[in-house]
């Protein structure tokens, strides 16, 4: 029985071994390979608290040889789905506890890495990581005056799954699942936005576009080319 289990465990670490030289293999190749813009539009449905938001995202990075992506971006609490809040401070002119409703702000930057395990034709599947350091916070009038309640900084760890389908040849859609940690002393906010997140968006193929746009571009052709359409 020994025996055995010796040759089960020297055969998980052959796999594991053969596993990670060949992911190594994977990203050498990639990080050597062609190299092409990656810019995208998101819009992420998420959960503050019981309240359902929408929190829309920018980015721009680099694709490595069509196989990993990295770059940085912006992300935004959209205003559509504004999230309320009571605020009770104490008014020195009225010696009393006032009342307001203050409405949360929320934006952040975020670092990206996407790797992609699968593609096609039309279809890929990919493992997005997403890390960023945002600000949290709420505005309320009052007295006429727009007024600050600053909870500080957070930071954010996203990681997701992917999914992207090509309607076109160089135009696509794309949604993917994962979940979002934000770290923060404050446990009651931080509780608040951990959430499950939900998004989809458009994305444009800039090497299929170029390859279209500059057909007979010998240069173009060969930077961006072959077509994988």
């Amino acid at each position: 029985m020994r025996v055995f289990k010796y040759h089960i465990l020297l055969l998980f670490m052959g796999c594991f071994i053969l596993g990670k030289s060949q992911y190594m293999d994977t990203l050498r190749r990639a990080f050597n390979g062609k190299k092409s813009l990656d810019i995208g539009y998101d819009s992420r449905n998420s959960f503050v608290s019981n309240d359902r938001v929408n929190i829309q995202s920018i980015k721009l990075g680099v694709n490595f040889g069509k196989k990993i992506s990295i770059g940085a971006g912006y992300a935004w609490l959209n205003s559509r789905t504004p999230v309320y809040d009571t605020y009770h401070f104490y008014d020195p002119d009225l010696t009393h506890d006032t009342f307001v409703m203050q409405r949360l702000t929320f934006s952040y930057f975020r670092f990206y890495v996407n790797y992609i395990y699968y593609k096609s034709r039309r279809w890929e599947f990919s493992i997005p990581l997403q890390a960023g350091i945002g600000k949290l916070g709420f505005k309320y009038n009052y007295k006429g005056v727009e007024r600050l309640n600053d909870q500080g900084f957070c930071f954010l760890y996203e990681p997701e799954v992917d999914v992207k389908f090509k309607v076109t040849r160089w135009l696509g859609v794309e949604g993917d699942v994962g979940y979002r940690f934000l770290f923060k002393g404050n446990k009651t906010i931080k509780n608040t936005f951990n959430s499950p997140l939900i998004s989809v968006g458009v994305f444009i193929g800039w090497n299929e576009l170029a390859l279209m746009a500059f057909p007979k571009n010998e240069k173009v052709q060969k930077k961006f080319g072959p077509s994988e359409w």
